[in-house]
Formats: structure tokens, sequence, C-alpha cells
């Protein structure tokens, strides 16, 4: 992957506006996250620990069902594979180790322009990605795939555009960057969201009366013939408590070492608040002005404690109102950078967020979780990788159990 689908990705008008029609505005949003929904439930959820009446020969029910790292970032993985991007070569275990592999390198990878310096410095996940783009290749060169139903609405539309001025290896290549881009940042905040959930017993109470009040309430819904757990995104509006434990999942740990660089178009002044009035700087065009999502999301300033994870920083008040953060003395319009801005503000934010929450969601409705033995681990350090970028991406797992939830808890 070089400069030019990075661009294509993050900034070409075309790709945007696809994405956005069909993971960002509602109707398209909510088919995907319908269809998301019943992957996770028949692939992963039904079958994440035995029946009650077969647990008999498990401690008080608990089932241990590996990592959270392993089972959140698989059904995740493989949900998008096969529902957002119709590639069923990738919707499998091999896939995410597939993923974990090249997301490990892929900072690295996208700063050298040689393929053979890229397999030198990164074999394995320069490996990775090249099964991955033979993968996808497979898929966009079927001639039935339009017609048997193994692609993506998503992926047909981008592959059908941009095969006027791109290769079949460009595409696929530009599709390996694309499904990677709703990894790197979704899989490891949704790590952080079900440790912390799982550290904290007011957190995990709290979470589990927001999931069961919404089943009670008939908000969400049992399907008749598959009996699995519908999240509309009516349902998924009406949830602060995810809301606030997800933001600061964001705000602490999938933004641990970003730096944004930007180009200037054009001359102008550039003003930063201080605390005695402003600082002025006069930036010409061609100078490149860097800002740190990093460095603003732990300004002591704006967040109190800000090194440390508060699960309700981000939650409303009894009145409803959310939080005020300041700055100087000024209300901060958006407190959180965690999806780019511009014209690089990536498409998939709002499914990203729904995704965290529905596959949090589907697990509390039908499982108590808890830490091996009910015992909270110290968190583990971040995977390091060749470059200072890191979207908090855990260096090692974290093992946690389930029980099936009783009828009656359920709702």
């Amino acid at each position: 992957f070089d400069d030019r689908f990075a661009k294509i990705v993050s900034e070409a008008t075309i790709g945007h506006s696809i994405m956005e029609r069909h993971i960002l505005k509602s109707d398209g949003l909510s088919s995907c996250l319908r269809e998301f929904q019943k992957c996770l439930c028949q692939r992963f959820v039904a079958n994440a620990a035995p029946p009650r009446e077969a647990d008999g020969g498990l401690v008080n029910g608990w089932s241990r069902v590996g990592g959270i790292l392993e089972f959140f970032g698989s059904a995740l993985w493989v949900a998008s594979a096969e529902v957002i991007f119709g590639c069923p070569p990738l919707a499998n275990e091999e896939g995410f180790r597939l993923a974990l592999s090249f997301d490990s390198c892929l900072p690295t990878l996208t700063q050298i322009s040689s393929k053979t310096m890229q397999q030198i410095l990164c074999k394995e996940g320069f490996k990775a990605r090249e099964i991955m783009v033979e993968k996808f290749k497979r898929v966009l060169s079927n001639e039935q795939r339009y017609d048997n139903g193994t692609i993506s609405e998503l992926t047909k539309e981008i592959d059908q555009t941009y095969s006027h001025f791109m290769t079949l290896d460009q595409r696929s290549r530009l599709f390996g960057l694309l499904i990677i881009a709703s990894f790197f940042n979704t899989v490891p905040t949704t790590f952080w969201v079900v440790y912390h959930i799982l550290s904290d017993t007011e957190a995990y109470d709290a979470v589990c009366k927001e999931v069961l009040s919404l089943l009670r309430d008939k908000k969400i819904h049992k399907d008749g013939v598959n009996n699995e757990v519908d999240f509309s995104l009516s349902d998924l509006d009406t949830t602060p408590v995810l809301d606030s434990i997800i933001s600061e999942a964001l705000r602490l740990h999938t933004v641990n070492s970003v730096m944004r660089p930007r180009i200037a178009t054009e001359d102008f002044e550039l003003k930063l608040p201080a605390r005695e009035g402003k600082l002025q700087f006069q930036v010409k065009k061609g100078e490149m002005v860097i800002a740190s999502p990093t460095l603003a999301h732990r300004d002591k300033d704006v967040f109190k404690e800000p090194l440390s994870f508060q699960w309700d920083r981000f939650l409303p008040g009894e009145n409803g109102v959310s939080p005020i953060f300041l700055q100087n003395g000024r209300q901060l319009r958006d407190p959180l950078c965690s999806f780019g801005g511009g014209s690089s503000l990536c498409p998939g934010r709002k499914f990203s967020l729904a995704e965290i929450k529905v596959v949090v969601g589907l697990m509390i409705a039908e499982y108590d979780m808890r830490f091996i033995g009910g015992i909270t681990p110290d968190p583990p350090e971040y995977l390091r990788t060749k470059t200072p970028r890191s979207f908090g991406m855990p260096a090692s797992d974290v093992a946690f159990e389930l029980r099936r939830r009783s009828s009656s808890k359920a709702g």
C-alpha cells in the first residue's frame, strides 16, 4: 500500500461518498447493522458457552472462552469480512491472524515504498498483506460474484467504480487497506472497553442494567425465527453508559500515540489559545502543521486525572445534560479527536461505534462475564511497533469466562 491508495481511501470524494452511503447514512447503516448482528449471533454469541442445562461439569456454570482480544476481535473481524466486505476467504480465524500480523507492521509498511525493503523489515506483516490481497483477488475476479451473494453491495460499488482506472491488483490492495482500516481502531477499542467493564463492578452493573432494561422494555426484541437479539439504531441511541465507556477508551487508549500531520494549502495565521491571550504563528503554503490528539486527550486542564480511566467521565448528569469540558475558560465543542477530521474524517465512524455497542450488548444480553476466577489482572502493555504510532492494540491478551444468564435475568 502506498500514498496513492491512502489518498483514495481517506480523501477521494467518490470513495467517501460510496462508504458514507453504505455505512454512515441511516438506511445503509441500518441494513448493514442487521446483517452484522445476525453473523455475530450465529457464529459467535450463540455458542460462546454451553447451555445452562449442560454446564454441570463447569465450576458454578462458568466457562473459559479464551481472551478478550481473541474472542471479541475475531468476532468483529469475521463479521466485517463477511458482511461489510463480502470476502468469505478472510471471514475466519486465519483471516483474523493475518489481520493481526499485518496491523502490527502497518505503520512501517505505509512509510516504505520499496517492496523489497518492506519484505526485509516486516517479513511477517508483508506476507500477511500479500495473502490478504490474493484472497480479495479471488473474490473480485469471480465472474459470478455479483449474482451468488458472496460480495457485499459496498464492495460491489467500489469495485465497479474503480475498475475503470485501477487494475485488479490495485483494487485488491485498496480493499486490503479498507478492511484493515476497519480493524486497527475498532478492535483495540473493543478490547479496552470490555477490559474496563470487567475491571469495575460499578461499570459492569451499569452496563448490564442498561442492556437488560432495553430487553425488558422490548426496545430490543428476540427474532421469532432465530431467537436472536436485534439492536436497532434507535436502541443504540439510548445507551449513555456504553457511550461514556467507549469515549473514555478512545480518549485514553485508542489514540495512545498518534500525530496528525497536515500540509497547508495556502498562507494563513494560526491562533492558539494560551493562558494569557493567544499565540500567533504565520504558516506558509506547503508547510506542515502537526497536531497531536494524544496530547489533547491528556490535557489536565481539560480532563481531571487524565491518565486514569473513568468509565463515567462522559456520562450525562441526572438532568440528561452532557458534561462540559473547558480549555482556558472556553467550552470545547468536541473534546475527543478519535476519527480524524476534515476531508479525511473517517466515513466508518458511526458504524465503528455501533459495532462495538452491538458486540458488547449481545454478549451482555446472553451471558454474565468476568475475568478468570473473578480476579482482575493488571492491564497489558501496548503492542510495540517499529514506529512511535500506536492505536492501543494490547501486547498480550486477557482471559475471561462466561456463564449463560437465566431467562429471568435476561428479561
